[in-house]
């Protein structure tokens, strides 16, 4: 699971005052700005994450070594060529009419574009667990 750096906030705004700005290229005045926004709902650490909790720390996202199961894919190049494949995956949700909701690493069958990551809808046959 990876996580975004979590600053308390309090800490940041001393190090704007002493004219440390711990988040260029945002000037020291956006920063402060944005600061004070966070402390005012609560916030004790910020993160600038989608995914933070009530406290502001990031809650973490999944990476691909925390996949639980594999999508079944095929690639037609034309009629007669189908490449066959399977990518890594996380089920996030189980939808009406036999679909799932999948969180997909990678980029087709290619090993280096493992970093890439999306929200697919597929059917439910598709998706295999892993065997552990």
């Amino acid at each position: 699971m990876k996580t975004h750096i979590c600053v308390p906030i309090d800490r940041a705004i001393e190090e704007l005052q002493k004219g440390n700005n711990l988040f260029e290229p945002a000037t020291p005045s956006e920063a402060f700005r944005v600061l004070i926004r966070q402390k005012e709902k609560g916030k004790k650490y910020f993160t600038g994450c989608s995914n933070e909790g009530p406290d502001g720390m990031c809650q973490g996202h999944p990476d691909i070594v925390d996949a639980t199961h594999k999508l079944s894919c095929s690639h037609c190049t034309n009629s007669r060529n189908r490449f066959n494949y399977e990518m890594s995956c996380i089920v996030l949700k189980k939808m009406p009419q036999n679909r799932v909701k999948i969180l997909v690493f990678g980029e087709r069958y290619w090993n280096d574009r493992n970093r890439k990551e999306r929200i697919r809808y597929v059917d439910s046959v598709r998706v295999k667990r892993i065997k552990e």
